[in-house]
């Protein structure tokens, strides 16, 4: 079996791709520069006020919207603050996890399961 480089260091090994500690100072690396550009939950627009606004909407109406499941809920926003939606009781929507992904980055009328 031929011997191959490490990409990150040059040390010679059996197998393709970095060795353990370069795979391991990259994916460090990766994930560092996801959070730099996707940005903090305050700068996307879930600061303070969305997770009190959630919490309430949560209190509110404890089961899900879509699917009627009562745990792993969120408060989720029905126009999204990405297209403008803001951060008022009535701009949110109880949605499970699992409904929340699945919705994305959708407005409620959009969204299509």
């Amino acid at each position: 079996m031929p011997l191959r480089l490490c990409p990150g260091c040059g040390v010679k090994k059996p197998t393709s791709g970095r060795c353990d500690s370069c795979r391991k100072q990259y994916e460090r690396e990766k994930s560092r520069r996801r959070r730099a550009l996707k940005g903090t939950t305050s700068q996307r627009g879930y600061g303070i006020d969305h997770q009190r606004l959630s919490k309430l909407a949560v209190a509110q109406h404890p089961w899900c919207t879509d699917c009627g499941k009562t745990s792993d809920l969120t408060g989720d926003h029905i126009v999204p603050s990405s297209k403008g939606g803001r951060n008022v009781l009535s701009n949110y929507a109880v949605r499970c996890r699992g409904c929340n992904t699945a919705r994305r980055n959708r407005e409620a009328e959009a969204a299509v399961f």
